[in-house]
This record gives C-alpha cells, sequence and structure tokens, in this order.
C-alpha cells in the first residue's frame, strides 16, 4: 500500500468544502466531493515516472 494515504483524505475534505461551495444539493457535493477527491489524491499520491535518458 502507499505511504501516502492522507493525501487522499486531504483531497477529498478540500473537494467536499469546494462542493459545499458551489453545489445548492447536498447529495451532488457529497457525491462530487469523494469522487473528485479521491481522483485527484490517487493521482497526487502516486509515484512521478522519471526518465533517466543518458
Amino acid at each position: 500500500m502507499f505511504k501516502n494515504w492522507y493525501s487522499y483524505f486531504l483531497c477529498i475534505i478540500t473537494f467536499l468544502i469546494i462542493g459545499f461551495l458551489t453545489f445548492n444539493n447536498t447529495t451532488s457535493a457529497i457525491i462530487f466531493g469523494i469522487v473528485s477527491g479521491g481522483i485527484f489524491g490517487w493521482v497526487l499520491s502516486s509515484p512521478s515516472k522519471k526518465s533517466n535518458k543518458s
């Protein structure tokens, strides 16, 4: 398992706040926060690929 598990929670909380400020519907805000925050957290916590070309 990855070591940066807190980035998931940080992104989900951030996108939940953005969702509550953007949408009038609570369900839409929660779905937006969990889905967008999970995807964005997964991208941020994934290891970056470095190419070493000599």
